[in-house]
């Protein structure tokens, strides 16, 4: 039914009928309005008690047919208040009327098997805390990591833009193929090259491809004194063994943390929540957010498109420099190369020109010191 027209009428002191005032409609309409709204809440309030009702009676009507489905939610209640949760299995299983739900809890045997993991009791468990050659790097392991770490000639520059290039070759064909898919347009690409970015001043590359960069080694101020290592660089570090010594795998890992060990002033940590074998950090790591991550491959082991596609654009995401590093042992002194996996933006994709990007890199090196 629709609502009956205001009349803007008064009745004076006279008893004459007058139009109202300007203020005095302005007073009416508040009125209503305020009428209106007590009555939608009073409707709302009505229907809401209403469902209430039809919810118990529905409830009641439930419990009539099943009468065991409350007396068994009253137990799962009690238990619950009480604490108690049996275990079985590393589950516990509670039951509602009509649902069945499984509660995880903390299983025993789940905490010594990753106990084992650390402990490099399981066979075939990959290291998750520490490589065998960042261990050499650090003090109480060996007397002189000298006589385990295989020389080295230095980093080379020119070897690495080969493998860059090798790389950009190897991802030509996967590019290919996708480009022929109904697809949307390609957004970033990569771009393998040298690493220039963030790189530090005195990891400088060997003069050339036959003679050695005559370097020296830089002593971290923090970590040794007097040129010796400090018998405190100790406190604070639990030691565990994670697994054996692999000679193949580990002897080049070996050469490239050796490098950045002696030849910069990087901190390194394991990277294995960033999904690559190292960490890098321009200062101590309670200060400082890593700038790169590495990942350390064998020799002619090219990595495919689609394992090169997430190591980048999950570092990238973490606004950290994606690098590979391999020793090339084709001569009697091994050479370090080291390629960045630069990710650009393909501007004129529809969703870059969409927002007006103009820059093609995502600036990284920014925020690195830690907030205290």
């Amino acid at each position: 039914d629709k609502a009956a027209a205001v009349v803007f009428k008064v009745k004076d002191e006279n008893g004459k009928e007058r139009r109202m005032t300007k203020q005095e409609k302005k007073e009416l309409r508040l009125k209503l309005r305020k009428e209106r709204a007590d009555a939608k809440k009073k409707r709302r309030a009505d229907e809401m008690e209403q469902t209430s009702k039809e919810k118990a009676e529905e409830k009641k009507k439930v419990d009539e047919m099943d009468p065991g489905s409350h007396d068994l939610q009253k137990e799962t209640s009690e238990k619950s208040e009480q604490g108690s949760n049996e275990v079985d299995n590393g589950s516990s299983k509670v039951v509602e009327p009509h649902q069945h739900y499984h509660q995880l809890q903390v299983n025993r045997a789940a905490l010594e098997e990753e106990l084992a993991d650390l402990r490099g009791e399981r066979v075939g468990v990959p290291p998750v805390a520490m490589s065998t050659p960042m261990g050499v790097q650090l003090p109480g392991v060996v007397d002189s990591h000298a006589s385990v770490v295989e020389a080295c000639a230095g980093l080379d520059d020119e070897l690495s833009q080969h493998w860059a290039n090798t790389i950009t070759t190897s991802m030509e064909e996967a590019i290919t193929v996708r480009q022929k898919e109904q697809l949307r347009p390609m957004a970033y690409k990569l771009v393998p090259e040298v690493w220039r970015r963030l790189r530090p001043a005195s990891l400088q590359s060997m003069i050339s491809t036959t003679g050695v960069c005559p370097l020296g080694v830089i002593q971290k101020q923090d970590e040794t004194k007097n040129g010796e290592r400090s018998n405190d660089d100790d406190a604070g570090c639990l030691w565990m063994t994670i697994r054996q010594r692999i000679a193949l795998i580990d002897a080049d890992k070996a050469i490239v943390v050796d490098l950045l060990h002696n030849q910069t002033e990087l901190h390194i940590s394991c990277g294995a929540k960033f999904g690559c074998d190292y960490l890098l950090y321009d200062g101590p790591r309670q200060e400082r957010h890593a700038f790169a991550g590495l990942r350390i491959l064998h020799s002619n082991q090219i990595p495919t498109p689609y394992n090169l596609a997430g190591y980048v654009r999950c570092l990238n995401t973490a606004g950290k420099l994606a690098l590979l590093a391999t020793v090339d042992r084709r001569d009697k002194i091994p050479r370090v190369v080291i390629v960045d996996l630069a990710l650009e933006k393909i501007l004129t994709a529809p969703t870059h020109t969409k927002r007006a990007r103009t820059e093609a890199r995502k600036a990284v090196g920014q925020h690195l010191a830690k907030s205290s």
